[in-house]
């Protein structure tokens, strides 16, 4: 309802949202992003955290994820399994989030999200962040071995902590000034396991004294 939602987002003759950054006309808009309606995807997160970085205008189309309803059938005859997010970069259809990560990167390259010769570093940060995720999915869905899970997790955990530690007189980020493709994937991930722990587990990421640099 604010002016400045008001100036940045508009509704397409379709239906569909429009994020245009005022710099693009309605016809000229190249990415057509689908998401979950509910905005619990993480995957979907991640790539529109990279649209909104990168200021690349996209057409949003709402679709329901599997637990919250049917998917209209125009979307399946697009991508027949269903699965979230899909994008159309200049017509091309791309049903993999990683995969959407590359091609927005080589098609606008303006505002990148991988600095110049931080290619390796961000290769390892991405590394981490797949171990994060294994970890935090054992824990999370098996209850056998808790402790064991819980020590994994926890150690995990912690190297992403010191990661941030090691950076942090330099920004706030993985790179430290630099905003890097690495927050797109950490962050949409982060706030699911801090809500998921919590609530299964009784873990508290959130204001944690061990964690002050995650936090």
């Amino acid at each position: 309802a604010s002016q400045t939602g008001h100036q940045l987002s508009s509704r397409a003759a379709d239906g569909s949202k429009l994020r245009l950054f005022g710099s693009t006309r309605e016809d000229e808009v190249r990415v057509v992003f689908y998401r979950d309606h509910a905005a619990w995807c993480p995957y979907c997160q991640k790539v529109q955290s990279a649209l909104e970085e990168k200021q690349v205008s996209y057409r949003i189309v709402k679709v329901n994820m599997n637990c919250y309803g049917q998917k209209d059938a125009s979307f399946l005859a697009k991508n027949p399994m269903g699965l979230l997010p899909v994008a159309e970069v200049d017509g091309r259809l791309i049903t993999d989030s990683n995969q959407i990560l590359g091609v927005l990167e080589a098609t606008f390259r303006e505002h990148s999200l991988i600095p110049s010769g931080r290619e390796d570093e961000v290769k390892a940060l991405l590394s981490l962040e797949r171990r994060l995720f294994g970890s935090w999915f054992n824990w999370l869905r098996n209850s056998f071995g808790d402790a064991a899970n819980r020590e994994a997790f926890e150690r995990d955990l912690a190297l992403v902590e010191a990661r941030l530690g090691r950076v942090s007189q330099d920004g706030p980020y993985f790179l430290g000034k630099d905003f890097s493709i690495v927050e797109c994937h950490f962050a949409s991930f982060l706030e699911r396991m801090a809500a998921s722990l919590a609530y299964f587990k009784g873990f508290q990421m959130r204001c944690n004294p061990d964690l002050p640099h995650l936090e």
